[in-house]
C-alpha cells in the first residue's frame, strides 16, 4: 500500500488507524486530510468512479491521465555495433536511465545513457545515446524506468469495480460517477508520499 520504513506505520494503515471516510453518493468528492492519501478503497456494491486523482499519475492508475503509459518511440536510422541512436523525432529529457526494448518482442537493448547529442558530439535533438554498444534496427522501441512501465491505460468513468473488491493506490481525490444510497465505498488514509519517506 505505501513505502513505509516504519513497520508499525505500515500495520497502522493495513487496518485503517489512519483514519476512513464513507462516500455513496455522486455528489460527495472526497480530499483526505493534509498530509495523508487514500491508500485503499473497499467497495461495497459495484462501483463506478467519476474522479480517482493519484497522489503520483504517472505510479497510479486514475481517472486523469494513464500510468506506466511511457511511450514507444520509432528508431529512424538503425545502428550496428554501435551507441548513437537517430530517432524519428526529438527525444524528451525523461529518457535518459530507461530501459530500451525492441517492442515487437520485449527484447532488451540497453539503458539510455543520455539525449540530444550525436556520434560527433554534435547538438541534436534527436540522437540517444546508450549505455553499451549494440545493435537496433530503424523499428518501433519501448522504453521503461524503474518507476514507469508501459501499457497502462487511463480509467474509464464507465468502468466497474465489483462489489467486495478493495484497490490500492495512493488517490488525493475520489468520487462516484452514480448515488449508491445501497452500499458505497469506504476509503482508508495512510501518509502522503511525502510524509512517509
Amino acid at each position: 500500500m505505501a513505502t513505509l520504513a516504519n513497520q508499525g506505520m505500515s500495520s497502522q494503515m493495513a487496518f485503517g488507524q489512519h483514519g476512513s471516510a464513507f462516500l455513496d453518493t455522486d455528489a460527495g468528492i472526497l480530499y483526505p486530510p493534509a498530509g495523508m492519501a487514500v491508500v485503499a478503497i473497499q467497495c461495497l456494491g459495484d462501483t463506478e468512479f467519476d474522479s480517482l486523482i493519484a497522489e503520483d499519475a504517472d505510479k497510479f492508475f486514475n481517472t486523469a491521465s494513464s500510468a506506466h503509459a511511457t511511450s514507444n518511440d520509432v528508431v529512424s536510422v538503425g545502428v550496428t555495433n554501435g551507441t548513437f541512436i537517430d530517432m524519428d523525432g526529438d527525444v524528451p529529457e525523461s529518457r535518459v536511465g530507461q530501459s530500451m526494448f525492441l517492442a515487437s518482442n520485449n527484447t532488451f537493448i540497453a539503458k539510455v545513457k543520455a539525449v540530444g547529442f550525436d556520434a560527433s558530439g554534435n547538438a541534436d535533438a534527436s540522437f540517444i545515446e546508450l549505455d553499451r554498444k549494440s545493435t537496433v534496427t530503424a523499428a518501433t522501441h519501448a522504453f521503461v524506468s524503474g518507476e514507469v512501465g508501459r501499457g497502462g491505460a487511463t480509467l474509464d468513468t464507465s468502468n466497474v469495480f465489483p462489489k467486495g473488491m478493495t484497490i490500492y493506490g495512493r488517490w488525493t481525490v475520489v468520487s462516484l460517477s452514480a448515488d449508491q444510497t445501497t452500499d458505497g465505498v469506504i476509503c482508508y488514509f495512510g501518509p502522503a508520499n511525502n510524509f512517509a519517506k
